[in-house]
């Protein structure tokens, strides 16, 4: 079976060319180091890819070798937010009390310490959030004002600011 790429990667992560390269390494009797240098990566990577992806009889199949990398590389989980009512329903009564999604992961760890249904880290939260699984936006995240624009507001109003200063400061 061949698993579908899922398209560009990090350079850090082997391609179905470097393993190609490392086969061919293999095949004609190069050190580890040797393959390593010809494809750029360093040598404990290859031998690390060596271990890991040879099949069951000890030989090194490139495209094996790039599936099993695939394979392990998917998340198959689903987010927990997501098909967890209640922890859903506790993060958005949280939220709406204006808690932080750091206070709520906190609070979920100490009190459900030994159920992980029942415990999101903040990422997870905020990425909910900005999902809209936690309900409206806006609703769930209030604008707070920036000191800068309000500062520019009142440069560009100053009749509104002198209503507000009924005592001007002191001299000095």
């Amino acid at each position: 079976m061949i698993i579908a790429d899922p398209g560009p990667i990090s350079p850090r992560f082997l391609t179905q060319d470097d393993r190609i390269a490392i086969a061919d390494g293999l095949h004609s009797d190069q050190s580890v180091k040797r393959i390593a240098a010809s494809i750029g990566k360093s040598f404990q990577s290859v031998y690390r890819e060596i271990e890991r992806n040879s099949k069951p009889d000890g030989r090194y199949n490139p495209w094996w070798a790039h599936n099993r990398a695939l394979l392990r590389r998917r998340r198959p989980k689903e987010e927990k937010i997501r098909v967890g009512e209640p922890l859903r329903t506790f993060v958005r009564e949280k939220l709406t009390e204006k808690w932080s999604p750091q206070q709520i992961s906190r609070h979920l760890a100490r009190e459900h310490a030994h159920d992980t249904s029942m415990r999101a880290c903040p990422e997870t939260i905020y990425r909910a959030l900005f999902a809209g699984l936690l309900g409206r936006r806006d609703a769930q995240a209030p604008h707070r004002p920036n000191p800068t624009q309000e500062a520019a507001s009142r440069r560009a109003h100053p009749e509104q600011d002198q209503e507000h200063d009924a005592d001007p400061p002191a001299p000095r």
